[in-house]
């Protein structure tokens, strides 16, 4: 109910001209493995996927303005098996820097960011409730409609409440990452 509050919101800030208004729609994707081998042999393998619905906010296609979906997760193997994934609600904005528009920033807050860790098959998975930070720098080249290119994504998450096994209790759990990513982007 607190997501859709904050969309209405902001849709009515931006005011009737949103109806009218040009869209971007931007993805970006990354998936990585790394192994390390020492007396007890782990592998790392991530992933994580975003989406977001923007509407340009000056008319001039120069500051978006929207919501962002964000979801990953880790999954560490080896002697134990540790696993986070994370689903986060990010309302932010993209600006084009230049007048060629080939790079861009985006900055967000994420107003619901929801975790899932499990450290091994030996303790109860904790689900996590909290906050995100989001930001991206971009480099995509235009392709009539089309943005295709890399991105450098910082987001950290700032989890205060915490259930296992139906418990809910106040603590804190924090975690950062970046990483590139491949982006795509679609204007209409």
């Amino acid at each position: 109910m607190r997501i859709l509050r904050t969309v209405v919101a902001l849709m009515l800030l931006l005011g009737p001209g949103v109806a009218s208004a040009k869209v971007l729609l931007d993805t970006d994707l990354i998936y990585f493995q790394d192994s390390k081998t020492t007396s007890a042999t782990s592998t790392r393998t991530g992933s994580f996927y975003s989406g977001a619905l923007l509407v340009d906010a000056t008319g001039k296609e120069t500051l978006y303005l929207g919501a962002i979906l964000g979801m990953g997760s880790v999954v560490i193997s080896g002697g134990t098996r540790e696993t986070f994934s994370h689903q986060d609600v990010i309302l932010g904005g993209r600006w084009f820097i230049g007048r060629q528009r080939l790079m861009s920033l985006s900055l967000g807050y994420g107003v619901l960011a929801r975790g899932d860790l499990k450290e091994s098959s030996a303790t109860p998975r904790e689900k996590w409730e909290g906050t995100s930070l989001y930001g991206k720098v971009t480099v995509a080249p235009q392709f009539r409609q089309w943005t295709a290119g890399i991105s450098l994504i910082y987001h950290q998450v700032n989890y205060v409440e915490k259930t296992v096994q139906g418990t809910t209790s106040k603590d804190t759990f924090q975690r950062t990452m970046i990483w590139p990513a491949i982006s795509l982007g679609y204007k209409w």
